[in-house]
């Protein structure tokens, strides 16, 4: 299919509307904001001007998209993926833009990898969208991790938590960037599919992400490090778009010699607590079905409450 070009910044807001109709025809009240598009256009793992693509339509609007996310390390972890996102326009669906859009993410993820030892194409997709699945399955990838995406009220609140001797719990504020990156690095080592960030990346996409809340994000701490954390956010645009306040567990994790000591119970309530007190009603987080922590069994316990699971979906290359 011709027509494509390059993604540029002045797509920004048409690409928005593109992402919320397409979302709102596929059930998903998620979505990136202005903010978040012009926050991720620069990227180090995706240059727009080579690794990302649009199909203008006739009035001005966008018909799709697509994106493909490489990480730039010279040493990347072999069993790592490159990763692909597109959508396409309601009104454009089922017209060959789908196949058109893979087409050219395939070949442009095995350009990005050609010479790597990294094997893999990765698409993600909530499990209600069988269509698409089953497109992706005929194509050759293949399921081969889950997500939980949970929620529950904040109120009641959680019976109290204890907190271990020797353990303090503290606001973030900006002088412990350094000790919260290396105590995320150190948690999710153990983690399927981590790629651990720079801190430059980690100051960048996650502190610096639209909606992160200094005030909300919560640290464990033994003297000077960071040994739990809790780092949250409030999406604000799509909270008005659903008219339903909800704050955002977006990272949690605790080192492994810290672990089993009820830190990440008393982070959540924490969590919970604070939520309530900024107007907020609901708490959602994410989690991998196949934790090896736990952490699936905890927030069940907790009382979150599953409301959508999504697949990762990888394409094996044979023939770099």
């Amino acid at each position: 299919m011709s027509g494509f070009r390059p993604l540029t910044r002045a797509d920004l807001p048409v690409l928005l509307n593109l992402l919320l109709a397409a979302n709102r025809a596929d059930g998903n009240a998620t979505s990136e904001t202005l903010a978040d598009l012009d926050h991720e256009f620069e990227d180090p793992w995706s240059d727009p001007a080579h690794d990302a693509i649009v199909l203008p339509s006739p009035d001005g609007a966008l018909h799709g998209f697509g994106r493909v996310f490489v990480n730039p390390s010279p040493n990347p972890d072999p069993d790592s993926a490159a990763f692909l996102a597109y959508s396409v326009d309601p009104i454009a669906r089922e017209t060959g833009l789908e196949e058109a859009l893979l087409d050219w993410l395939e070949a442009r993820g095995r350009e990005r990898l050609s010479g790597s030892l990294t094997r893999r194409l990765r698409i993600a997709r909530a499990d209600h969208l069988t269509g698409e699945i089953d497109r992706l399955q005929r194509r050759g990838y293949r399921p081969i991790r889950y997500y939980f995406r949970m929620r529950r009220d904040v109120a009641p609140p959680l019976p109290e938590a204890m907190l271990p001797n020797g353990i303090t719990l503290r606001t973030f504020t900006p002088e412990w960037s350094s000790a919260l990156w290396s105590a995320h690095a150190a948690a999710f080592a153990d983690h399927w599919g981590y790629v651990i960030e720079t801190p430059a990346e980690f100051e960048e996409h996650v502190l610096g992400a639209a909606g992160f809340r200094s005030d909300l994000t919560l640290l464990a701490c033994a003297g000077p490090d960071v040994v739990a954390y809790s780092i949250n956010r409030v999406p604000a645009e799509e909270n008005a778009r659903t008219g339903s306040p909800e704050g955002v567990i977006g990272l949690l994790g605790t080192q492994r010699p810290w672990r089993g000591r009820g830190l990440a119970r008393a982070l959540i309530q924490e969590s919970l607590r604070r939520f309530a007190a900024a107007g907020l009603q609901q708490a959602a987080l994410t989690v991998d079905a196949e934790n090896t922590t736990g952490a699936l069994g905890l927030y069940e316990r907790l009382g979150f409450v599953v409301y959508k699971r999504v697949q990762a979906l990888d394409l094996v290359l044979s023939d770099l």
